[in-house]
């Protein structure tokens, strides 16, 4: 199983690490110092002086660089974050236009269905008309046969 770790908590172990392995320096070297100082050399007080000096920036120096490394990968994190957002809202905007496409080309497809509809309703319904009006003229010129025949045949009797 692969655990978790937060980078605070492990930053944060790191610094109590190096604390105390500061603290123990400083100790052992307060600890050296006393026991020189029993001698009462200058030379060697200015010494032991010097290397706390030295330890004390090379301490200050690591503490720098460990910072100025955390910064960094925040940095980086916090870049990669912001990138992977625009990556996804971009992701978003494309598919949101991909559905706005597809809705139009529905909208569109079934306006033009309903119009071909309508249109051929009122062909049907011209057709219709049309095949009414030629039933009826047929009629009248039946019904004008008939009387002109009826008339015919009363003027012959």
């Amino acid at each position: 199983m692969a655990e978790d770790f937060d980078i605070d908590d492990l930053m944060a172990e790191m610094n109590l690490e190096d604390e105390l392995t500061a603290q123990l320096k400083a100790e052992e070297e307060a600890l050296l110092a006393a026991q020189l100082a029993e001698f009462d050399d200058p030379s060697l007080a200015s010494e032991i002086a010097e290397r706390r000096a030295a330890e004390s920036l090379k301490l200050k120096i690591e503490e720098n660089k460990r910072r100025a490394l955390e910064k960094r990968q925040r940095e980086e994190e916090e870049q990669m974050r912001q990138y992977m957002e625009q990556e996804k809202a971009s992701e978003n905007a494309e598919q949101a236009m991909k559905e706005r496409i597809a809705r139009r080309k529905a909208e569109l497809a079934a306006k033009k269905a309903q119009e071909e509809e309508e249109a051929m309703n009122k062909y049907a319904a011209e057709e219709r008309a049309a095949a009414e009006a030629a039933r009826a003229m047929a009629e009248r010129i039946e019904a004008r046969k008939r009387e002109l025949a009826e008339k015919k045949a009363q003027e012959e009797a």
